[in-house]
């Protein structure tokens, strides 16, 4: 609250140069991206527009050429469908067993934080053709998990 009523007169402003005026780049300008993208989406739900697409589907929006939905999860959606979303989530939960699964190793506590970042940032942006938590990465520590594991184990 204090935070807020400090930081008054910034959000004011902003707020004003919102309603002044519409520029895409902005948060507005992102909403307006992803009922775009949601619209487009719905053409093709089951296996999306296919990779790369987006900057060749959606239109330019005024002087702003869209590459990709400013949304994760929306993305996956517009390029993949139905059928990526299942893999995206997949991913994901797979990736969330495997952290919980190794959760006393150091390693684990930055590849969680990793992860939470990753899915933070995906809300208002994304990566064109991947995830926003990079596959190389997730595989990497999923990697070092495993043989941690192995060398913690006791032979018989």
């Amino acid at each position: 609250g204090i935070l807020i009523a400090c930081s008054w007169g910034l959000l004011e402003t902003y707020a004003a140069t919102y309603e002044e005026t519409y520029q895409v780049e902005t948060l507005t300008g992102r909403t307006y991206i992803w009922s775009v993208a949601l619209e487009e989406s719905l053409k093709e739900p089951w296996i999306g527009h296919g990779f790369y697409s987006f900057r060749f589907v959606i239109p330019a929006l005024g002087d702003f050429e869209p590459w990709q939905a400013h949304n994760e999860f929306l993305q996956q959606f517009f390029c993949y469908g139905v059928v990526g979303l299942g893999v995206f989530v997949g991913l994901y939960a797979s990736f969330v067993k495997t952290i919980r699964h190794h959760h006393r190793s150091e390693i684990t506590s930055l590849a969680a934080a990793l992860m939470v970042f990753a899915l933070i940032r995906g809300l208002v942006d994304t990566e064109r053709f991947d995830v926003n938590y990079p596959l190389w990465l997730m595989t990497l520590f999923a990697l070092v998990e495993q043989s941690a594991e192995r060398e913690f184990q006791p032979s018989l």
